[in-house]
């Protein structure tokens, strides 16, 4: 299974050999966090799973075939269906603990806060 890193220079892996299909991902950072959303149309909140394992954050879920009444026939099957599972390794001055995850109209949403320490601040300057 591979890993994706926080890299916008590197595209992220789109070949997952584990899973039935792989969701479209977009990450991003902002100074207090950093935002990955996860393309899963169709799929239950209840259907979701979002773990920390050893700095890694692990997406993982399954969309359900949808039940055909006996006699349909299908023309064309375009959707993929089964489990998908999306790894991404997270930066150093990412806060493990702080992992927030919700689904909003089939996007899963994931934010990630950035320590505390590592945060820019500014330091106000006395005259003496």
């Amino acid at each position: 299974m591979s890993i994706v890193r926080f890299n916008p220079y590197i595209p992220a892996d789109r070949v997952n050999r584990d899973s039935g299909w792989t969701p479209a991902a977009d990450v991003w950072e902002t100074p207090e966090a950093y935002h990955i959303d996860l393309d899963i149309p169709s799929v239950r909140a209840d259907a979701v799973a979002v773990t920390v394992e050893e700095r890694v954050l692990v997406m993982s879920g399954e969309r359900a075939r949808p039940e055909r009444a006996e006699g349909e026939r299908s023309h064309r099957l375009e959707r993929r269906y089964g489990r998908f599972n999306r790894r991404f390794a997270l930066p150093e001055d990412a806060n493990p603990d702080s992992v927030e995850a919700k689904v909003v109209n089939g996007v899963l949403e994931v934010r990630i806060a950035k320590r505390e320490e590592n945060k820019p601040r500014r330091v106000e300057v006395i005259a003496a």
